[in-house]
């Protein structure tokens, strides 16, 4: 039975809008909300009627630009924000996933190769807006005019979209990236390089690892920009290294120490692997990826709390009572033992000093979903609520109860989240000493999980 007696009022997300003064409109957020002027010029406002109000044909493929009336979800809708744009760009255009478009200072990441920075952009390539959290495709390139297709940029009314806007390729205030299998159409044909890598020396050790290569540059191009990746064992990205140089020889060499350069620390007895690049000309030439296991013996494994927790939920969460939700497991976190038993009542089972507590217990968000109370020497430590989507088309809903739940707590703890994106399936905000909010795609399956101290 749902507790509904703990909730008593509504509350709703809403995403801050904000004003370009410089062209009188507004573009909207991507992750984080700020002010700035943008000098993005000419283009004109549209009627969004017909949904689809700008598109851009690359390799055959057409993809539209989407509007739909501005609500409180659209700055980071999955379907009329500017990143959602950029996403299904390079979805159906290149098959790939594009993620990490999430501050001023992301550079995007993609499922197969990589982004480099470009000082010469072509069609594809994607703009970043330094100064507020606003992305865009290039649609033509015209000297040094630069003509973006976006999403979620209006007049000032917030009826009308603003389509064919340019900026200056020369403009500090955009960045422009290239992915490195991109072969949008251009007036400039792509010129590909002899580059070639040769791993060698490979110094291993429990927590550390020294990796070294000789670039080979039978051209004698001059090299300004090289780096590598580093992976964990299942191929998700740990860290994008990127340093300049001055290289122009026909062999040279790069190593790195893991702790000493890239501030990166292994686990012994662990499978990683890493990978060498150079940038040449805004186009980044990888070698091959290797795998290596540190020496030393793994740790045991750790058991996910949260396996033992109920995947038997109620109807999606709700954000109606949000702050009430989270009010309601704070209150369970401070309690003493014996509140815990009146509130909960009989664990449904028990694993040291943890209690597992069946979904029907807690009504937090307007649900039914299991809660995991961790106990010390004084009562209750933390409350762990998790809810699980019931399959993969929750997606989009999951991840805008994620968002409106981070502000509910801001709201709630008065400090803002520190938020991060681990990799493609978790996204993370994190509030120091109080609390904690997850969003993970586990085996497809989108959960939202929640501790509070």
């Amino acid at each position: 039975m749902l507790k509904r007696e703990m909730v008593k009022r509504g509350w709703k997300a809403m995403g801050m809008k904000m004003g370009i003064a410089a062209a009188a409109v507004i573009i909207g957020l991507a992750a984080a909300p700020g002010t700035a002027e943008a000098k993005m010029e000419n283009g004109s406002f549209v009627s969004i009627a017909g949904g689809a109000v700008d598109s851009i044909t690359v390799n055959g493929v057409t993809v539209e630009a989407l509007y739909a009336p501005y609500g409180s979800g659209t700055d980071t809708d999955t379907t009329y924000s500017c990143a959602a744009f950029v996403k299904r760009f390079y979805s159906q255009v290149y098959g790939r996933d594009v993620y990490n478009l999430n501050t001023t200072t992301s550079t995007p990441l993609i499922d197969q190769g990589s982004f480099s920075k470009t000082n010469s952009p072509k069609v594809g390539d994607i703009l970043r807006d330094d100064k507020s959290v606003h992305w865009a495709i290039v649609k033509e390139v015209n000297g040094d005019t630069i003509t973006v297709i976006q999403q979620n940029a209006w007049n000032g009314a917030y009826d009308k979209a603003w389509v064919g806007a340019t900026v200056d390729v020369d403009d500090s205030r955009y960045t422009f990236f290239r992915w490195s299998g991109n072969e949008g159409e251009n007036s400039q044909t792509d010129t590909t390089h002899d580059f070639s890598f040769n791993y060698h020396s490979l110094e291993r050790y429990d927590t550390n690892a020294v990796i070294h290569t000789k670039v080979n540059n039978p051209e004698k191009l001059h090299v300004q920009t090289v780096g590598c990746y580093i992976y964990d064992g299942n191929g998700n990205l740990i860290k994008r290294h990127e340093e300049s140089c001055s290289r122009d020889e026909k062999r040279f060499n790069i190593w790195y120490d893991f702790n000493g350069e890239l501030g990166v620390t292994l686990t012994p007895g662990t499978e990683y692997s890493y990978q060498f690049y150079v940038i040449y000309d805004g186009t980044e030439y990888q070698g091959a990826k290797e795998s290596f296991t540190t020496t030393g013996t793994a740790p045991a494994a750790e058991t996910d709390d949260t396996d033992l927790m109920s995947k038997d939920c109620g109807p999606a969460p709700s954000l109606e009572y949000g702050k009430e939700g989270w009010m309601s497991l704070q209150e369970l976190a401070r309690s003493s033992e014996q509140v815990l038993y009146d509130r909960m009542w009989e664990p449904e089972k028990e694993d040291g000093n943890k209690k597992y507590y069946a979904p029907e217990r807690c009504g937090a968000f307007s649900t039914m979903a299991p809660v995991m109370a961790r106990l010390g020497e004084d009562g209750v430590e933390t409350i762990t609520w998790k809810y699980t989507y019931p399959d993969g088309s929750y997606e989009a809903e999951s991840k805008a109860f994620y968002e409106g739940a981070k502000e509910a707590a801001d709201a709630v703890f008065g400090v803002s989240g520190a938020g991060v994106c681990k990799d493609k399936n978790n996204m993370t905000a994190t509030w120091d000493g109080i609390g904690e909010l997850q969003w993970n795609l586990e085996d497809g399956i989108p959960t939202i999980t929640i501790t509070v101290e």
